[in-house]
């Protein structure tokens, strides 16, 4: 009995051991890319590298989420648990945006 549930506890927490950090760095009213990939399960982590305060949340439909307001250095991360393709910005600078791209999680 002990050792279905030690098995099935290692089940549930695989899929995060093979999840990525993606990094996503905004300093100076700019991005660190312009396109940034990543999988579904894998953690996504904004950083506010400005002295001014930022949040970040998407523009277009499809992985919706907003960051809470950021301070110098602070960060924020966000999982996507399925494909989705979005536009990320800062309200302050509306031009200043990177495409998102979250691929789906496949079963191998």
């Amino acid at each position: 009995m002990k050792a279905w549930i030690v098995l099935t506890l290692v089940l549930l927490a695989a899929p995060n051991v093979f999840a990525e950090d993606v990094r996503i760095f905004y300093s100076d009213a700019a991005f660190s890319s312009g396109k940034t990939m990543a999988k579904a399960g894998d953690r996504v982590t904004f950083y506010n590298q400005s002295k001014t305060p930022h949040y970040f949340q998407s523009i277009k439909p499809g992985c919706e989420f907003k960051t809470p307001l950021l301070k110098y250095q602070e960060n924020y991360t966000v999982v996507f648990f399925k494909g989705c393709v979005t536009t990320v910005g800062c309200p302050e600078h509306p031009k200043v945006k990177v495409n998102l791209i979250i691929q789906p999680k496949t079963i191998d």
